[in-house]
């Protein structure tokens, strides 16, 4: 018999995300707003954040930051969560308390984390997140539209960075220094 592991998604994403996960068979659940007919028709099911922290083997961010969202994601949660859970963050850094994070990751509290976004961007070239062979870093791109034009636009970027960098030129936006 397969199990079907939890995941949750904190916002109204759920009901795309849900279209995937029904194919290997992830049950999800949510807290914040969510109509009712939208959550039946994404077969999605309420729950409250304890709940959440306890039994999702994946618990993914897709809420605002302000002030009740900020460090949502603190000691307190990773305390709560298993420790094979995997923390997926695309929406604002500041909704986890980072160096709670960092922590948690060292001390096996949970398995692993998916960042796209950071308390500080960009990321310092020292952030002990980039040593921590359980966690996988994207540079703030996980929202941005995977369209052909947007693609061949990126794939320009790239290719003159690399042209400039062969012909002892500064990068474009470079973050570090070569």
């Amino acid at each position: 018999m397969q199990s079907i592991r939890k995941s949750c998604s904190l916002s109204e994403d759920a009901y795309l995300e849900n279209k995937n996960r029904k194919q290997i068979q992830m049950k999800i659940v949510i807290i914040g707003s969510f109509p009712n007919t939208a959550k039946d028709k994404a077969g999605v099911q309420q729950t409250d954040l304890d709940s959440i922290y306890r039994e999702s083997d994946i618990v993914s961010m897709h809420i605002p930051l302000n002030e009740n969202t900020k460090h949502m994601i603190d000691s307190y949660a990773f305390d709560k969560m298993k420790p094979d859970a995997v923390l997926i963050n695309t929406s604002r850094g500041a909704v986890i308390n980072q160096e709670q994070l960092i922590l948690a990751l060292k001390q096996g509290s949970i398995g692993g984390a998916c960042l796209d976004v950071y308390e500080d961007e960009p990321l310092k070239m020292d952030s002990p997140l980039r040593d921590l062979n359980n966690v996988i870093l994207t540079p703030h791109t996980a929202g941005l539209p995977d369209g052909v034009k947007y693609h061949k636009k990126r794939y320009d970027f790239f290719i003159s960075n690399i042209s400039k960098v062969m012909h002892g030129e500064l990068p474009e936006c470079r973050l570090n220094h070569i």
